[in-house]
């Protein structure tokens, strides 16, 4: 019910929205979703090292959450850890090999850092993503 309450607050009301996520997790500290929107709000208003821990929360909570993974990635980019978003990104990936936002900003990441090979890999991989299934390549 908190956790539903949060995420419709979420557009409107940041702190309420905070504050329901935080008696979610009070009430149920299982709620992997929790910790990652609680992350995003705190990203959103430029506190890193806040966001970094409830995404490192829902990870170790639930390892196989690529969208904490993600998440992860965008903070160390925007502090401008890119060695830091890349092992993200690369994790987000590992756990869901889909996720096409992953792979563009390590394609990105990889161009920049001259790792031709990667970068063509990565973006080949999001351009797959993008086909309808069973459209073959030409």
């Amino acid at each position: 019910e908190w956790l539903d309450r949060g995420v419709q607050l979420q557009a409107d009301s940041t702190e309420e929205a905070r504050h329901a996520y935080e008696e979610a997790l009070a009430r149920d500290p299982s709620l992997v979703e929790a910790y990652i929107n609680l992350g995003l709000l705190h990203h959103k208003a430029g506190r890193f090292d806040a966001a970094e821990l409830y995404y490192q929360e829902a990870i170790a909570r639930d390892p196989g959450v690529s969208l904490a993974y993600f998440n992860l990635g965008v903070v160390h980019e925007d502090r401008g850890d890119l060695p830091g978003a890349i092992a993200a990104y690369r994790e987000a990936v590992a756990r869901e090999p889909t996720l096409k936002d992953a792979h563009q900003p390590l394609a990105r990441l990889y161009g920049a850092e001259g790792r031709r090979a990667d970068a063509i890999r990565h973006y080949a991989a999001a351009k797959a993503l993008d086909r309808p299934p069973g459209k073959k390549r030409r």
